[in-house]
């Protein structure tokens, strides 16, 4: 969970929040994802089955086995209709085993095989294969996508980050919170759950603390975390993204003080809300499934209600806010 004041905390703010969306453009341009059934092609002496693919910079990965050693020369992406190495998307690069070295040797036995085709355009809509040229002209052919299997990102942790503005009617002098918060999440089921922590400011109501000499509302700093649930409901694919509605909970709580005339007065908010939320995942055009595991980007509006068991008169209030969250795989 996460909150604002005013003046200089609204200039930090706004350069946090492009320095998360320069981070976000960064993870929505990389989604690994890896077949849900084999994708194995055996050519000559060399198996080579596709374990996982990396969109955005196109990376294929394959498990290769050989009987003897091979040299590489090219590769290409095209349709499995066309003529075996006679042309296609040409690959930027061929990696074994992650070395930067010997990149044109194919050792025998089981090793990883990276091939490489950068920021070009290629069809992920198509039936594909891979095609490898040899030096002694043998063609290497591998399917690469196949619309009848599908495509799943993989499944790994997340880092979470957030910033959030949430308000309420009058609490314990309290009138909102407003910060950033770092945490994980992964996906249980068809759920996504995450939890964060971070720090963020308590702005304090105007008939308990006054306002400062440039007239806003007095604020001081809080500690906060949370822990919020997504159930995604639809998939809509878009021309660049596909666009992701949720529903969710969420849990938050923050401590702190709000600097009231009176002295500084304490406070330990509970804030309990549901949640309907909008996300966008790098997945469109092709066969993907569980789409929503990729999103990298969320907007939500929390809603519910904020108390303080602790406090003197156990007051609970209603809260609502506004909340963008990037999340970045691990």
């Amino acid at each position: 969970m996460t909150v604002v004041s005013a003046s200089p905390w609204h200039f930090r703010s706004r350069t946090a929040l492009l320095g998360l969306l320069a981070v976000a453009s960064l993870a929505a341009c990389q989604v690994a994802v890896e077949p849900q059934r084999p994708m194995r092609g055996r050519s000559e002496d060399v198996r080579l089955d596709l374990r996982r693919i990396d969109v955005g910079p196109n990376v294929f990965v394959f498990d290769s086995h050989a009987a003897v050693l091979r040299r590489l020369r090219l590769a290409y992406y095209t349709v499995p209709t066309r003529v075996p190495c006679s042309g296609g998307v040409q690959a930027r690069a061929i990696t074994v085993d992650g070395e930067d070295g010997d990149r044109d040797q194919l050792p025998g036995g089981n090793h990883t095989l990276r091939i490489v085709f950068g920021r070009q355009s290629i069809a992920y809509d198509l039936n594909t294969v891979i095609d490898i040229e040899t030096d002694d002209g043998t063609c290497l052919r591998t399917p690469a996508i196949s619309q009848v299997v599908g495509l799943a990102p993989v499944s790994r942790w997340t880092l979470t980050i957030s910033g959030e503005a949430l308000t309420n009617t009058t609490f314990v002098g309290l009138r909102g919170i407003f910060g950033f918060a770092v945490g994980l999440g992964r996906w249980a089921g068809p759920v996504f759950v995450s939890g964060q922590v971070g720090a963020g400011q308590s702005v304090c109501a105007a008939d308990v603390c006054g306002k400062d000499s440039n007239g806003q509302l007095r604020y001081q700093a809080a500690l906060v975390a949370d822990a919020d649930l997504r159930l995604p409901l639809f998939t809509w694919e878009g021309p660049q993204a596909s666009l992701i509605p949720s529903v969710g909970l969420h849990y938050g709580f923050a401590s702190g003080s709000v600097p009231a005339l009176a002295g500084a007065q304490r406070f330990s908010a509970h804030y309990l809300q549901a949640v309907l939320g909008f996300s966008m995942a790098g997945l469109t055009h092709g066969p993907f499934v569980q789409v929503p595991r990729a999103s990298f980007y969320e907007f939500a509006i929390p809603f519910g209600v904020v108390m303080d068991p602790g406090g003197p008169d156990h007051r609970v209030a209603f809260a609502g806010g506004l909340q963008v969250r990037f999340v970045l795989p691990l």
